[in-house]
């Protein structure tokens, strides 16, 4: 039985932020503060791990400072030094002049006793429920010098409000060695979009607005998810779990043969996971399957900033579709037709409106409703293809966890990164008490999909 790594945090209660009155403040927009509505159960934080040649705490310390804090005179990533503050009744940003790196970037409590892929998750799934304190900017950096095999393992922590994936995978990448024009591009990116189809931004928003309601009432009148794996209540007790490396030459080889794309095929190994999830556990099939996932809506031409500029759709996967092949194209299928939709424009249009109209607490209570219809969140960031290093140290592995909110207890993120995918679960222990299931259930999803095409 291996030992359980209970860390000793700093403040571990989410307090309340600061009031504060000061001219310079800048105010929050709706769509970063609708993020900062954590609940006891699910925190709005992002979760990621990656695996780099050993590296101490001083030598991480030095670059994140150099790359990222330091980066264009310190504008590029200034929320790092920012915090969140109440001026009023209103959120703001507030400039800390007193920032202090060493209470962000720390060896983590108990480092010595994960030594382990084990340990690593207990290590993780149990900071993960815990929040990070108000009083200073909301991200936290931990490494863990020592972990296997002359590795190091570095555990970072972002609040949603911050940014979203889009403008996360930047910052991550501004601290790998740019020794490569692909690197660079991920670091220092130009504009980017979501493809709007060749459509004017004008005709775009009109035919948003004109198709709106339609579109705002379906998704109000959908059925919620059924399903061992959804509500009633999440525990706010959190496991993780991820897949070995899966290398993405096998998921080409895969999407070539089906005429499909990368995304395609995993989603449908994620519905596979699921639907296998479900017979193993009360031996009936899903009915439905929803996922909430986040959908960039930034428009080709706009600079890349850091803040949260997506939509969340709800997509409805093909749960109930036994033939592997099959279900490659039902999913294909939907997510085409996502493409071509403007729902995602609706949805944005639409959530910033009801924020910026509606009571705090009641457009907390309407995003709940739409996501509690869902079973999961799930994510997919794709990052370069070639070898990355940090600080001249090789980068082994890296994996992410999505936050969940309301009534959601699973969250499935899709990474690749350097010719490799893999897939992370969280999980609220109440509702997948093992999210390593899940994890199984996708390779095993995935290897059926293989010997079927012969590859």
């Amino acid at each position: 039985m291996r030992p359980e790594v209970q860390p000793t945090m700093e403040p571990s209660g989410p307090g309340t932020f600061a009031q504060v009155s000061d001219a310079s403040l800048l105010p929050m927009r709706p769509q970063d503060s609708m993020w900062l509505q954590d609940q006891p159960t699910n925190l709005m934080i992002v979760n990621s791990v990656f695996t780099i040649d050993s590296m101490n705490l001083d030598t991480l310390r030095q670059l994140w400072q150099e790359r990222v804090i330091d980066l264009d005179g310190g504008h590029r990533y200034r929320r790092f030094t920012w915090r969140v503050v109440r001026s009023g009744r209103r959120l703001c940003w507030q400039k800390l002049d007193d920032f202090d790196l060493a209470r962000h970037v720390i060896e983590a409590p108990g480092a010595d006793r994960i030594d382990s892929r084990e340990s690593l998750q207990d290590y993780v799934g149990t900071v993960a429920a815990r929040p990070l304190p108000r009083d200073r900017p909301l991200w936290q950096m931990q490494i863990i010098p020592e972990f296997v095999e002359g590795s190091s393992a570095i555990f970072f922590r972002v609040h949603h409000c911050m940014g979203d994936g889009i403008s996360m995978v930047p910052i991550l990448f501004a601290l790998m060695d740019r020794d490569n024009p692909e690197v660079e591009q991920f670091a220092d990116p130009k504009p980017v979009g979501a493809g709007k189809s060749g459509r004017s931004k004008l005709a775009v928003w009109l035919w948003s607005a004109l198709v709106g309601p339609f579109v705002m009432l379906r998704k109000a009148l959908a059925l919620r998810d059924r399903s061992s794996m959804h509500g009633p209540e999440c525990s706010g007790v959190k496991r993780v779990a991820w897949t070995d490396p899966i290398d993405l030459d096998l998921i080409k080889k895969v999407k070539n043969a089906l005429g499909a794309t990368v995304n395609d095929v995993l989603m449908a190994c994620v519905t596979g996971a699921f639907e296998r999830c479900a017979r193993a556990r009360n031996g009936k099939p899903l009915k439905r399957l929803r996922v909430s996932m986040p959908v960039n809506v930034r428009w080709p031409t706009e600079p890349l900033e850091m803040e949260n500029r997506f939509a969340t759709v709800l997509l409805k996967l093909p749960a109930g579709v036994s033939d592997v092949r099959e279900r490659v194209f039902a999913t294909k299928r939907r997510v085409d037709r996502l493409k071509r939709s403007v729902e995602p424009m609706v949805m944005f249009g639409a959530q910033n409106l009801l924020l910026s109209l509606l009571p705090a607490g009641f457009g907390r209570r309407l995003a709940d409703f739409f996501g509690n219809k869902t079973t999961s969140v799930l994510t997919n960031v794709p990052g370069p293809q070639v070898p990355l290093s940090i600080g001249g140290r090789r980068l082994r592995g890296m994996v992410f966890w999505v936050p969940q909110r309301g009534l959601i207890g699973i969250g499935v993120s899709i990474l690749s990164c350097s010719g490799q995918v893999r897939v992370g679960v969280i999980a609220d222990t109440v509702l997948l008490p093992d999210p390593g299931e899940l994890v199984a259930a996708f390779e095993a999803e995935l290897a059926e999909l293989r010997e079927t095409l012969g590859l």
